[in-house]
C-alpha cells in the first residue's frame, strides 16, 4: 500500500487546510449527513441470557453491548471494555449525538464488574 514506507506510516494526503473541520460541519449540516440508513435504526437485536451472564464464572465469553462496549468474562473475572450506556454521546445529555439503537444489555442487567478498560477517546466529547 502507498502509506506503508520503509519508515512506517506516511500520510498520503496533504495537509488540511485551515478551517477544514468547521467546513465539513457547515456541509454535513446543511447537506443532512450522514444520511439515516434505509430501515431507519432498526437492526434485529438478540438479548443474552442475563441469569446466565452474571452466573458466569467459568466460561470465556464475550457480549457485545454496542459501539466499542463489549462484556468479557474471563477466569471468573469481569471485564467491560468503553462502557457507553447513555442515551447521547456526550458529558452533556441534553447535547451531543443521540444513540440511534439501544445497547444489548442494560446498565442493570450487568454482573459485578472488576476490571474497566478505557481503550480509545472522543477528544470531541472531552
Amino acid at each position: 500500500m502507498a502509506h506503508h514506507t520503509a519508515d512506517g506510516y506516511e500520510n498520503n494526503y496533504s495537509p488540511l487546510p485551515r478551517a477544514s473541520l468547521l467546513k465539513w460541519q457547515w456541509e454535513r449540516l446543511v447537506n443532512g449527513l450522514p444520511k439515516p440508513p434505509a430501515n431507519g435504526y432498526h437492526f434485529p437485536v438478540d438479548h443474552p441470557d442475563v441469569a446466565w451472564i452474571k452466573a458466569n464464572r467459568t466460561e470465556t465469553t464475550l457480549t457485545w453491548i454496542g459501539h466499542a462496549t463489549a462484556l468479557l468474562q474471563m477466569n471468573g473475572v469481569n471485564i467491560i471494555t468503553d462502557p457507553m450506556f447513555s442515551k447521547r454521546a456526550s458529558p452533556f445529555q441534553f447535547i451531543g449525538p443521540e444513540r440511534k439503537v439501544p445497547p444489548g444489555l442494560a446498565l442493570a442487567d450487568l454482573p459485578h464488574i472488576d476490571i474497566v478498560l478505557i481503550s480509545h477517546n472522543h477528544p470531541e466529547n472531552a
